[in-house]
């Protein structure tokens, strides 16, 4: 289990929120009320809910977005993708050619894949396991690339929308993050959970 549990209370306000789980570095909160009863849990997910319904026409996509996003190439292999991911802040890349988002890859996108390596691995005796096996193994089944894993068809969202939109289109298609391109099509951030809380963070005060 994770330790300590934080949690909140049921009159925080969203803001107060969003500033304790990035604190902390959380992305759910058990809220306890004043008898230290479970009354429920807020996550992410609500944050971005709640900002959406209340907080339109307050900032621009390009305000918290993240500049300079983690890109691949369609062709990169996994194995280059991976190693992109474990140095990206957002844990996501983005997959353009010419400068065109095609597709998102998470970690989870190449969890299953290094899962059958180790079975393919696994499934030789230790008798056949030679450096020849293995690169014949890793040839003729392993050698994926971006575009084999990636999530296609991203949505993607201009850079002047209206923040509180971005983050209505994440709740409601249950995505964790959005490419958002210039007039051109061409891939200039990334709207992530964390712009939102980043977002809310940065408000002298809650409009309600």
């Amino acid at each position: 289990m994770t330790t300590p549990v934080y949690a909140t209370s049921p009159n925080k306000t969203i803001k107060s929120v969003a500033n304790f789980m990035s604190k902390q570095g959380v992305s759910h909160l058990p809220v306890i009320d004043s008898n230290e009863e479970l009354v429920g849990i807020i996550t992410k997910h609500d944050v971005l809910r709640a900002f959406s319904q209340k907080f339109h026409g307050m900032f621009k996509v390009s305000d918290f977005m993240l500049d300079n996003p983690t890109i691949v190439s369609p062709t990169h292999s996994i194995f280059y993708v991976i190693d992109v991911l474990l140095q990206s802040s957002a844990g996501k890349v983005v997959v353009v050619s010419d400068g065109k988002p095609l597709g998102i890859i998470t970690k989870s996108d190449v969890l299953q894949p290094l899962l059958n390596i180790n079975v393919y691995i696994r499934s030789f005796s230790s008798s056949s396991k030679t450096l020849r096996s293995l690169c014949e193994v890793f040839k003729s089944n392993t050698v994926l690339i971006a575009s084999d894993v990636m999530t296609t068809d991203p949505i993607i969202v201009p850079h002047n929308e209206d923040l509180a939109k971005a983050a209505d289109i994440m709740v409601k298609n249950r995505v964790g993050c959005l490419p958002v391109v210039n007039s051109k099509g061409t891939l200039v951030g990334l709207v992530v959970k964390d712009s939102i809380i980043k977002a809310l963070r940065g408000m002298k005060t809650e409009s309600s």
